[in-house]
């Protein structure tokens, strides 16, 4: 089934509230794009699932109010890869947010996290790559956000399938 959000609400007692609507299955575009949203909002438990989805609907401030309970979270804190994940999506709050510096420590962090697990997956690691060089580049930043682009470049041709969808990104930003 494809559903369409109506509304989201965040009541006194911290639950959440989402209203669906259900469409006809016959719209292909809108199923490519219901597949597409769940490969990248699934992951990462419920509430990363959920902070994703206010991103998406740019509701920043109620994703970072939800990223930042689950980065204190003693069971993510163990987690490396999921811990990275949530600093990643915290980068992508505060770049909507325009605050460039507080996106680049979160970015920085989720890198840091992601090089030291032991399989990184290079998807990841480029994507990373390539946001924080968009921030860079809307700081006026040339060269540290070129220094990205190649380097997130470098690390998607070095894997073992290249994702061609970030490499054709990258080289559009470089």
């Amino acid at each position: 089934a494809v559903f369409r959000i109506q509304s989201v609400d965040h009541d006194s007692r911290g639950v959440w509230s989402v209203k669906l609507k259900l469409t006809g299955e016959e719209y292909e575009e809108l199923q490519k794009l219901t597949h597409r949203m769940i490969d990248e909002t699934l992951g990462g438990g419920p509430k990363v699932s959920l902070a994703s989805l206010m991103i998406k609907m740019g509701k920043y401030g109620e994703a970072q109010q939800l990223l930042s309970e689950i980065i204190d979270d003693p069971s993510i804190i163990i987690d490396s890869k999921a811990l990275a994940g949530v600093h990643h999506h915290l980068g992508l709050v505060y770049k909507y947010m325009e605050q460039e510096q507080n996106a680049v420590k979160h970015y920085q962090l989720s890198l840091q996290m992601k090089r030291q697990l032991e399989e990184p997956e290079p998807s990841s690691l480029a994507c990373t790559m390539n946001c924080l060089g968009l921030v860079y580049e809307k700081q006026d930043n040339s060269a540290k956000a070129l220094e990205c682009f190649e380097e997130a470049l470098d690390i998607c041709r070095t894997a073992s399938i290249p994702d061609q969808s970030i490499i054709a990104i990258l080289y559009n930003n470089i």
